[in-house]
Formats: structure tokens, C-alpha cells, sequence
């Protein structure tokens, strides 16, 4: 929605310009969006960048102070009205301004991708209670949070970056408790540092503190990914407990035979080569999780 003078095409363009600078989730929707659409013509060159974590970015544009986030970081003098327009039942909703007036409001329509549903059902079926700590609104959060069919007191909304460090750390409970965390971007750096286990997104345009903060790098925006990995620690543990048990065998019944003369060497070492091939064909078992189902 343009409610500046300005011509639609000439705010999309600071629009687009603005989104460029950062990797936040609305913001590479509206690069997708408009970035297609506007592909070939001359967009405005941002100056002076500085991002604000769970409030949008700033910038200067032909001398001009421009601003993309939520209504605080963009609101001026008329402040009730870009509070109650941030109340938008569909989705979310960006804020653009100029000089401290808001030029366009940018309304997002949120669905929920298929994999989200297939990695709820994965931890539910383990027994893995799961948590949804988000910079949105509350009520968008709920909504989402029924959508899928989680506990709406797990569900948290309206979090600064800190908030959701926090909420990582009382879930840890004095380290009686395992909390894993995934995240994509710059608002999640804390969270990420602060659970036991982080899982960073690399996304094409993502932000590599994110990754740098986590303790397992997940390549691309695929949620299915973090089951990915979940079964690969799963299974590499059991694997490796299987093989400790081999050659825990070998040791606690062939060595004995072999030193007290029952078993001669040669078959001895037969037994031992034996041993080590069925710890390594166990081992190859974990190949066939390389691609994901």
C-alpha cells in the first residue's frame, strides 16, 4: 500500500533497494517479489547501512533517511495509525519511511511450508517437545502455532533478540535439560550460542553470523534438513555402540582362547580381520541416509 505522492514504481524500487540489504525472512520476500519484476532497471544505491536485530534496516538514499522494519523502527508522528495498521489479521506487515514518514506499508501472507509439517511429526513422534520463539506478533504466532498443531504455550511472540535467549536458557533449566535451537538469521545469534544445540541455515543470502554462531551448518532453506541431521546423530550413535560391542566381543572371547592356546594364531587373526570388516560394513550402513526421504 503507497501513501506517499510518490509513483508505485518509484517506491517499489526503494523498496527493493532497502530489502537488498538484509537477509531477514520478509525482506527476501520482497526481494523474490519484486526482484524479478523489476529486473534490468536502475535501482537506488543504499549508503550508510545499519541493521537493527528485530527492527529492520536504515539507510541513506539520495540524502534521504530511509527506513524498512516493523511500525517502532519506522514510525513517526502518526504513531496509533501504523500501530493498529501492524494488526493484520492475514500476516505480517513491513514498514517503508522516509525522513521519518511512512511512504508504504507491505503486507505478507504467511503459509506454512509442507516440510514444517513432516519435521513436527518426526519430533512429536520421538517424544521431542518443540517450542516457537519468534520476533512476529503474537497473534500471527498462535495462528501458525494451531496450524500445525502445537501446544499454544509453547508458542512465544512479540521476542527482541535477547527475549529469545532468555527463553532458551530458562528451557535449559541449570543444564538439566538438552535444548536445541534452529535459526537462519542474525536475530538468533544469542539463541543459537546459548542452546546446547544450534542449527544454522546458509541460505543463499542468509546471515553467516547465524552459521558462524551454530554448531551444525544446514546448506539451503530446507527444514527437512534438521531431521536430516537429527537421524544422522541418531544413528551414528547407535552405529558406533554396535561396533564398540564387536570389538568388545573379539576382545573379551577370542583373545583369551588365542593366549591360552585353544585358538591358533593364524585363525586368531582370521577372526580379528573378520572382526574389523563387520565394524566397517556396520558402519557403511550409515550411507544410506544421504539423501532424504
Amino acid at each position: 500500500v503507497v501513501l506517499s505522492e510518490e509513483s508505485a514504481e518509484a517506491t517499489e524500487r526503494l523498496l527493493l533497494a532497502m530489502a537488498q540489504l538484509s537477509s531477514h525472512p520478509l525482506d527476501r520476500a520482497i526481494n523474490d517479489h519484486l526482484g524479478v519484476a523489476m529486473e534490468g532497471e536502475s535501482i537506488p544505491v543504499p549508503t550508510d547501512f545499519e541493521y537493527s536485530p528485530g527492527f529492520g534496516v536504515r539507510a541513506k538514499i539520495d540524502g534521504k533517511d530511509v527506513r524498512l522494519g516493523n511500525a517502532k523502527f519506522t514510525q513517526g508522528s502518526t504513531r496509533h495509525f501504523f500501530v493498529e495498521a501492524s494488526d493484520h489479521e492475514d500476516g505480517q506487515c513491513a514498514f517503508l519511511s522516509l525522513d521519518g514518514s511512512v511512504v508504504a506499508i507491505v503486507y505478507f501472507e504467511e503459509s506454512i511450508r509442507d516440510e514444517a509439517e513432516h519435521l513436527m511429526r518426526y519430533l512429536s513422534d520421538r517424544g521431542i517437545q518443540v517450542y516457537m520463539l519468534s520476533g512476529d506478533r503474537q497473534s500471527s504466532v498462535d495462528r501458525i502455532a494451531s496450524e500445525l498443531g502445537m501446544d499454544p504455550k509453547n508458542a512465544f511472540g512479540d521476542l527482541s533478540v535477547n527475549g529469545k535467549a532468555e527463553i532458551v536458557k530458562k528451557l535449559q533449566d541449570g543444564g538439566k535439560k538438552k535444548v536445541a535451537f534452529v535459526g537462519d538469521g542474525i536475530n538468533d545469534v544469542l539463541s543459537l550460542a546459548q542452546s546446547d544445540v544450534g542449527f544454522g541455515f546458509a541460505v543463499e543470502s542468509g546471515s553467516s553470523a547465524a552459521v558462524e554462531a551454530s554448531d551444525v551448518a544446514l546448506v539451503g532453506n530446507d527444514l527437512r534438513k534438521v531431521y536430516y541431521a537429527l537421524e544422522i546423530g541418531a544413528r551414528t550413535m547407535t552405529n558406533t555402540r554396535q561396533n564398540l560391542a564387536l570389538a568388545f566381543t573379539y576382545n573379551v572371547v577370542a583373545m583369551p582362547l588365542t593366549a591360552f592356546g585353544f585358538v591358533p594364531p593364524a585363525e586368531s587373526s582370521l577372526i580379528h580381520s573378520t572382526s574389523t570388516l563387520a565394524v566397517i560394513l556396520n558402519s557403511m550402513r550409515l550411507r544410506s541416509l544421504r539423501h532424504i526421504k
